[in-house]
């Protein structure tokens, strides 16, 4: 039975966690570390799991677990590769969620070759999120068996090109926040024309549940034309989204995230 190690147990690594409960791994198989020791408690209440322990205990946590996942922020990993590297053995397998931390990177501190870069979004954790896998090494095969059985449920994309992990980590990783932001103006304008909080939350979500719908049969621009027609109100809105360019401002708004990841690869000593 494999056993896995979560380094760096914040919102993504919770969220691994989940899914890896919720496709049934036991609960015996996982254990984690975290930076912040004010929350332990919390997440050891929230995941209903005890091996969870401060940073200080990452080379316990690793000493037997078949794969070891390093969710730390880019900052940290630098700081978490010296301090594990000389407990990894060969027949383990590391697996970043760091964005912007290419392979390489990882290999030239670690010297191991079993790495695989992952780019999971939060969904994982109800099995409805995208994840992104890439490997140089890792055979396909062991890819597929270990993200079935860890994220079945949520969409699994395999890439043959590392650079598609960085994209998908603005497009997948950020993707949900940028929604959640106009959905929640769309929800502050409709308390504002007099909705109740429960009544709109339920008509954004559902509207985005029907949205997600229409993608899987329509192209974007088909759902568009469907919808706005001429003199209409959602003309009138798309209008006045485009006089103001907000089309150009999320163009960019994802160009500001690409190029921060870019950065951080750059900035890595």
């Amino acid at each position: 039975m494999s056993i896995i190690s979560i380094i760096g147990c914040g919102n993504l690594g919770k969220a691994i966690i989940k899914s890896a409960l919720n496709n049934g791994v036991k609960k015996e198989c996982i254990n984690a570390t975290i930076f912040n020791k004010n929350k332990l408690g919390n997440i050891r209440n929230d995941l209903n799991i005890k091996s969870i322990y401060d940073y200080t205990q990452n080379r316990r946590v690793i000493k037997n677990s078949n794969y070891i996942f390093l969710c730390v922020k880019p900052f940290d990993i630098k700081r978490t590769l010296l301090d594990i590297k000389g407990h990894i053995s060969p027949n383990q397998t590391v697996i970043s969620t760091a964005a912007g931390v290419d392979i390489n990177y990882i290999r030239n501190i670690i010297n191991r070759k079993n790495i695989i870069r992952l780019m999971p979004n939060i969904g994982i954790a109800y099995n409805k999120g995208v994840v992104g896998v890439y490997s140089d090494n890792v055979k396909h095969k062991q890819l597929s068996l270990l993200c079935n059985k860890l994220f079945r449920g949520s969409k699994i994309i395999y890439v043959d090109n590392e650079k598609s992990i960085d994209i998908m980590t603005v497009l997948s990783g950020c993707g949900p926040a940028f929604i959640s932001f106009f959905a929640e103006k769309m929800y502050q304008q409709g308390l504002k024309y007099g909705l109740s909080k429960s009544v709109c939350r339920e008509i954004i979500t559902s509207t985005l549940i029907t949205s997600s719908s229409l993608f899987n049969n329509l192209k974007y621009d088909e759902i568009i034309y469907q919808i706005a027609s001429k003199g209409g109100a959602t003309q009138a809105g798309l209008d006045f989204l485009i006089k103001n360019k907000v089309d150009e401002i999320y163009m960019r708004t994802l160009d500001n995230s690409y190029n921060r990841i870019n950065n951080i690869n750059k900035g890595l000593d």
